[in-house]
């Protein structure tokens, strides 16, 4: 019964990517491709020049993590149906990473001219919350959609 319960639930994921094709897509492009942009022509300059930058800053990764909290916030208000408690919580969680994605940029803004701030483990930490912020948008972006085709049925 578990097993097929858990292939039910892979399906059904998989069925989201299969139903909603333009949806996912344009969340890649509008969401994810628009938000890693600083990251991307900051690794050509580093790759095709010798100014000496970084390949990858914290700034950069903060910037994504950004777009794609206020990305969730907007999916989320334009939506009707949503129950109340949801759209609070998910303002919520996307206010409190906006507030520590704004304590990274702080921190990494002081240890460009300070040695008390290791750039290297900043940058490890906001690649952490960027990636659990990736997830947590992919997230809220199959709810919203499996909301909109239950709410539309």
């Amino acid at each position: 019964m578990a097993a097929r319960q858990c292939v039910q639930k892979e399906e059904s994921i998989l069925d989201f990517w299969k139903v909603h094709p333009m949806r996912v897509v344009k969340w890649w492009v509008y969401t994810v491709i628009i938000g890693l942009l600083p990251a991307l022509m900051r690794f050509a300059v580093w790759l095709l020049t010798d100014f000496g930058v970084q390949a990858l800053s914290v700034s950069d990764v903060i910037a994504f993590g950004l777009v794609l909290h206020i990305s969730m916030i907007n999916e989320a208000e334009d939506v009707d149906w949503l129950s109340r408690k949801w759209r609070t919580i998910n303002h919520g969680a996307s206010v409190a990473a906006i507030a520590v994605y704004c304590v990274f940029f702080a921190v990494g803004v002081i240890g460009e001219k300070s040695s008390s701030v290791t750039q290297s483990n900043l940058l490890y930490c906001s690649l952490t919350l960027a990636g659990i912020s990736l997830l947590l948008s992919a997230v809220v972006l199959h709810a919203l959609t499996a909301s909109s085709k239950s709410a539309t049925t």
